[in-house]
């Protein structure tokens, strides 16, 4: 239906638009959709293409939770890197990864379920206004760019000019580590959850983990595979229905069910930093 209206080829207010449908042969049951404002570069036409070469997830098993643990002194696994999600620049008034999913129609969060085909009112508003629904799509990066760091940044930046943290890795879109002077790393280079290979600071003993729902980039794969003790700070809020949440705890990580900003104070105090 959505390609009778637009047809395959339409002008919005000078965003060429494109939109293709087809039978996934490979996925009895399936079809595809695809929609395209602008012009999409190669990276983004090899990237989906080879997304598409997936299977289509309709379930995702719930993690299972490691115990938590209730010694905040970690001072035997300094000094650190750390990798930030979601969770930390949610204290600075940015939304978790779930309100993010919302925005695109991931999921349906009143019915818990996740959003296909004619449930999906994602494009067909595309279609209708595609200036008001991308400027909706991309006010969370204006948010981001507006935002000032929470108490959470200043504790990490104190502990980065101590010496103690060694690196900073961020998933996150906005700028909160330089307001605080502390140099970072953006391991998200677009909205694929591509593989960041990492390059681990050679003095660093483990990896703080701070507010990291998903690990799409492989950052703590890669620190296991490097040899360092994960440390993980997240209050294990419902990211997302079916999400893929915390499911990267591995027996004998140290776990604190907290937000950062009960967690880094107690392990700063608890540690003698």
């Amino acid at each position: 239906s959505l390609i009778e209206k637009v047809g395959e080829e339409k002008d919005l207010q000078g965003y060429p638009m494109r939109v293709n449908a087809w039978e996934e042969k490979k996925y009895p049951r399936y079809s595809r959709l695809r929609l395209e404002i602008g012009e999409p570069t190669e990276y983004d036409r090899k990237t989906v293409a080879r997304r598409l070469r997936g299977q289509p997830r309709l379930s995702i098993e719930q993690p299972k939770l490691i115990p938590v643990s209730s010694d905040y002194n970690i001072s035997q696994y300094s000094p650190f890197a750390t990798y930030c999600g979601s969770g930390l620049s949610a204290e600075s008034g940015l939304p978790l990864l779930g309100k993010i999913h919302n925005l695109f129609e991931v999921d349906n969060s009143e019915t818990g379920e996740l959003v296909f085909g004619s449930q999906d009112g994602l494009p067909a508003r595309l279609v209708a206004d595609v200036e008001t629904e991308l400027r909706s799509l991309c006010q969370f990066t204006v948010d981001a760019v507006k935002a000032e760091p929470a108490e959470s940044h200043r504790l990490l930046a104190e502990l980065y000019r101590k010496g103690l943290l060694r690196q900073v890795l961020t998933d996150n879109m906005d700028d909160l580590f330089r307001k605080v002077d502390i140099p970072y790393t953006q391991t998200r280079q677009s909205i694929f959850p591509d593989r960041f290979p990492v390059e681990f600071d050679p003095e660093a003993e483990s990896l703080l983990a701070i507010g990291v729902a998903v690990d799409r980039r492989r950052v703590i794969q890669q620190a296991r595979r490097r040899g360092l003790k994960v440390v993980v700070v997240n209050p294990v809020y419902d990211v997302a229905p079916h999400s893929r949440n915390m499911d990267y705890l591995r027996p004998g990580d140290v776990f604190f069910r907290d937000e950062a900003r009960e967690a880094l104070p107690r392990i700063i105090s608890a540690s003698g930093f």
